[in-house]
């Protein structure tokens, strides 16, 4: 007995039942829980299941490392903001950007 395999590392803080919940919250949009934009970061989905499981991760890793295993990956937007102001960035990038390299 004393040989056999014992699991490695500590027990995970949401089940499987919890993990499926999560799932389904997180293929919600972030603004319908609150937020202003799109993205869901390691913060809000560890806002997230604090208040719907009351568990909390003390660092981010433990959210990303809970999301990998849940099969969720780093992605990044595939299209611009609706709000984006293409005039602006353009006057951004050909007036205030070149000023400030220049500080350097």
């Amino acid at each position: 007995a004393a040989l056999a395999a014992r699991p490695r590392g500590a027990e995970p803080f949401l089940n499987g039942e919890q993990e499926r919940a999560l799932a389904a919250l997180l293929d919600s949009s972030p603004t319908e829980h609150g937020w202003p934009d799109q993205s869901w970061t390691l913060d809000r989905v560890n806002h997230l299941i604090r208040e719907r499981f009351h568990v909390a991760y003390a660092d981010p890793s433990g959210v990303w490392r809970l999301l990998r295993r849940m099969g969720f990956s780093h992605q990044v937007p595939a299209t611009r903001a609706a709000e984006r102001d293409e005039e602006e960035v353009d006057r951004w990038r050909t007036q205030v950007w070149p000023r400030a390299k220049r500080g350097r």
